[in-house]
């Protein structure tokens, strides 16, 4: 559930970001055109950010069995756990900017790597956030 929500938050983000900057960072979180057996399909938007969520929804998940593995209390823990898990996710843009078959952001692009970085590092601390609260209400 934590992954879903601060997911759907990033998207939301990436996507405001996009919009006042003109770095086309949304466009490029969802982008799946480079995986060969979907690479003559057009989704859209909404199908396209689905794909996002479930990402997103793992990337959650394997944060949450972390937490509950390794018995981490301190919010700072969390935190610290949360970014290492989306450490991967931060480096994705590199691989994603250069496999994109139509191009989408140059894998140079600073500021798009930036704002791509920012983002994620909001997800990383939603997801610890979220993850904590969820475990205060259902313990």
């Amino acid at each position: 559930m934590s992954g879903l929500l601060a997911g759907t938050i990033l998207g939301m983000m990436m996507k405001y970001v996009q919009h006042i900057t003109e770095k086309e960072i949304y466009t490029l979180l969802l982008n799946v055109d480079f995986i060969p057996f979907l690479d003559n399909q057009n989704f859209g938007e909404p199908i396209e950010f689905i794909f996002h969520l479930a990402i997103s929804f793992l990337l959650g998940g394997g944060y949450c069995i972390l937490i509950a593995s390794s018995k981490t209390e301190a919010m700072s823990g969390r935190i610290r756990l949360a970014i290492s898990v989306t450490i991967p996710a931060i480096l994705l843009y590199f691989p994603l900017s250069v496999l994109a078959e139509v191009p989408i952001v140059n894998s140079n692009d600073l500021h798009s790597f930036y704002y791509w970085m920012l983002c994620h590092l909001i997800f990383a601390l939603l997801l610890a956030v979220i993850s904590r609260l969820i475990d205060s209400i259902f313990p």
